[in-house]
């Protein structure tokens, strides 16, 4: 009988959110999305030799589940009627359900889990993209917490490697554990948390510039908090531009779609609420109406789910190093990003809907889900197209987002 091998066991310490215990794979809430023809599943080189080096039936049956992907010399999962070859009537997949996890490909077994594996610390989390891990992360209101556990790392090419320079390991964990708390200081507006974030990256980018950042482990509640007593301020000397935001928000999603070539159905879904929402006359009146809406309906009962987001975001993507780039454009992208998903919300008419839970019994309220389906839209694009980065970065230089920031973003 064909052996696929054992997977190697790698015991190491490991950074987590606590939400990642709770997390299961149940096709039966999420229909099985990420085994069908919107997603293109990559199959690892290690898999591929597994896969054609089989013998008799099942390797004939293992060499029809793949297919090259275009000219790309990429090889992916193969789809009929618009699912993987392997899924079963009932959700689940018969490798896994014949063979357990070594049968499956590095993605199939790990997603949406994502790891990061520093010099000396290794991170993991859920990706929101699976919308059974969104409502696991995001649901509940207590502010995120964390954990170290000794956990078996099996799929060591699949992981990302972690990279914390400029600033080092201990100084960008050290920064990132009080962005975190910052971003979870319910005495202040998600506005004002997000300015203060602001704020302290800046004073940390000055410091390292400096070399001055062996004290921000030691001050970061003080940095922390001398942040936020200072955001009325900076607010004050950058008012909220209604109808710049407006412009800026409205165009952004057409010009990343067009930029990306994006024809997902979650994104024409998208666009249309755009269009209905303030493609039409009075868009300014309309937006002021929706956001009176927003602060009743979002932000009074579900703004934990928010900030939710925005943490893991912000912990998952290696915020504020993401791109490479200096720490204050990273922060941009997340504070647009953050917002963008914040104004998908906006525009979705469950919106206008009250805020109280399901007549269907899953007991999410229809103005949460479009919480989880918003930020689901914006977690596709960040985790699985490059391109779409590329694209924000160029509409945000496109409308001098470094000049008039916070009149753009903060509503």
């Amino acid at each position: 009988m064909f052996q696929f091998g054992q997977e190697k066991e790698d015991v190491q310490r490991v950074i987590q959110p606590l939400y990642y215990r709770a997390f299961a794979c149940d096709s039966s809430r999420c229909g099985s999305l990420c085994c069908r023809e919107n997603w293109h599943v990559v199959v690892d080189d290690d898999t591929l030799a597994r896969y054609q080096n089989a013998g008799r039936k099942l390797g004939e049956e293992l060499r029809r589940g793949v297919v090259r992907v275009g000219g790309t010399g990429i090889w992916a999962m193969r789809h009929q009627k618009g699912v993987c070859t392997f899924l079963r009537a009932d959700g689940l997949c018969s490798l896994h359900r014949r063979f357990g996890s070594v049968a499956l490909s590095d993605v199939c077994a790990e997603y949406p889990r994502k790891t990061h594996v520093f010099e000396t610390q290794v991170f993991r989390g859920l990706c929101m993209t699976c919308p059974v891990a969104a409502e696991t992360a995001l649901l509940p209101k207590e502010p995120m917490r964390f954990e170290e556990v000794q956990a078996e790392l099996s799929r060591p090419k699949y992981y990302e490697k972690g990279d914390a320079s400029p600033l080092g390991e201990t100084t960008f964990f050290a920064v990132r554990r009080i962005a975190i708390a910052l971003l979870q200081e319910r005495s202040a507006s998600l506005n004002h948390r997000l300015a203060a974030l602001g704020i302290l990256l800046s004073e940390v980018e000055t410091r390292a510039r400096k070399g001055g950042t062996a004290s921000l482990e030691a001050d970061g509640a003080a940095f922390a908090a001398a942040a936020l007593r200072a955001v009325p301020a900076l607010l004050e000397d950058a008012p909220f531009d209604a109808a710049q935001a407006l412009q800026f928000f409205r165009q952004l999603i057409p010009y990343v779609t067009a930029a990306c070539e994006d024809t997902l159905p979650e994104t024409r879904e998208a666009i249309a609420h755009l269009t209905a929402a303030f493609g039409h006359g009075h868009a300014a009146e309309a937006f002021s109406d929706r956001l009176a809406k927003y602060r009743e309906h979002v932000l009074a009962p579900y703004a934990y789910m928010l900030e939710n987001y925005f943490v893991n975001a912000f912990y998952l993507e290696r915020y504020p190093l993401m791109g490479g780039t200096s720490l204050i454009l990273n922060y941009q992208v997340f504070v647009v990003l953050a917002k963008l998903t914040e104004f998908l919300v906006l525009a979705d008419d469950r919106l206008m809907e009250e805020p109280a839970q399901a007549a269907d019994g899953s007991g999410i309220a229809p103005v949460q889900q479009a919480i989880l389906d918003a930020a689901r839209w914006i977690s596709i694009h960040t985790n699985h197209s490059t391109a779409f980065i590329h694209a924000l970065y160029a509409y945000m230089k496109e409308q001098q987002v470094d000049i008039s920031f916070f009149e753009m973003t903060l509503f």
